[in-house]
């Protein structure tokens, strides 16, 4: 298994655009061989920073995802790029479940 873990800092204001691509693109996760399951996490400090995780079963399946025209179309429909002030991206190659061991 294989995650990646992206901390957003979205423009002041500018979360909800990332919710809105967030909503989309997990429309379409859902419907993708490989894709396991994500999450999204907003900070009650600053309600422009975000948490995004998600698992696939491979890098292969992840980046078959990353690189399909629908996950383009959901940004471009979101138009979040512009709202995005900083982005973060973190790939996870071992995932452990919370007794500790891997995880399949």
């Amino acid at each position: 298994m294989i995650g990646i873990h992206v901390e957003f800092q979205m423009q002041p204001g500018q979360g909800e655009r990332l919710l809105a691509w967030k909503r989309r693109e997990g429309e379409l996760q859902r419907r993708t061989p490989g894709f396991i399951k994500r999450i999204l996490l907003r900070s009650r400090e600053d309600p422009d920073l975000f948490f995004y995780q998600s698992y696939w079963q491979s890098r292969e399946a992840m980046l078959a995802f990353l690189h399909s025209p629908q996950f383009e179309e959901a940004i471009t429909a979101s138009a979040v790029r512009p709202a995005i002030a900083r982005r973060t991206v973190t790939l996870v190659h071992e995932v452990f479940d919370e007794t500790g061991a891997p995880a399949p």
